[in-house]
């Protein structure tokens, strides 16, 4: 039998409460539950004495936590899991994840929203990218060209084989193309250029920003 952990060791809201943690494990456990016996219920696997009365076991998952200095245990369903799995995926993993959950509903209808207190981490690509993006302006400006419509020409007109490459390539070669073209434009230091497979985010909506 599984050892229940004292109630004052899990992380327990009030419908319409919101409460800041800290995550102090580097990954969820993931676990299955019966509701048997009116209570909760830990599915044991293939010996499962729930499983083989027919019961369904539902997924969930368990993280520690810190809230001010207590250490605490919060269990979570697995739609909450999956919420939190894609902020803790985009900061770069789960350990020392700040996050502010808010419950709202109660019962069935119970949900869990999660918030990232923690600032999203600087992407050297994406700002490096962004610069790429500043030099292609300069250089079209200084020719009065739209460097939206420009860039389309190049990989329309001009280098129509560019399109299978990589954003971060694609922008490369353009800005190539551009310095061949308008040979007569003297600018500043061309920016890093980076590697091809450190593709930009968004090339379109970045030239939309110009």
């Amino acid at each position: 039998m599984t050892q229940q952990l004292p109630s004052s060791n899990w992380v327990k809201w009030q419908e319409g409460e919101s409460i800041d943690l800290t995550i102090i494990t580097p990954q969820a456990t993931g676990f299955a539950i019966h509701w048997a016996n009116n209570q909760s219920q830990r599915c044991t696997g293939p010996n499962c004495p729930f499983c083989a009365a027919g019961g369904q076991a539902k997924q969930r998952w368990s993280a520690k936590v810190k809230i001010g200095e207590a250490t605490k245990t919060w269990e979570m369903a697995n739609l909450t899991y999956q919420s939190l799995y894609a902020i803790a995926d985009a900061y770069g993993g789960m350990m020392g994840l700040n996050v502010r959950v808010k419950r709202t509903g109660l019962g069935r209808a119970t949900r869990y929203t999660i918030v990232p207190l923690t600032p999203m981490p600087e992407n050297p690509a994406k700002r490096e990218s962004q610069a790429m993006i500043g030099y292609a302006r300069e250089l079209c400006e200084a020719h009065a060209i739209q460097p939206k419509d420009e860039f389309k020409r190049f990989l329309t007109d001009e280098h129509p084989e560019v399109r299978s490459q990589p954003q971060r390539r694609q922008l490369q070669l353009f800005i190539e193309w551009l310095e061949t073209e308008y040979p007569d434009v003297a600018l500043g230091e061309e920016p890093l250029e980076g590697t091809p497979e450190d593709e930009i985010v968004d090339i379109d909506g970045m030239f939309d920003n110009f």
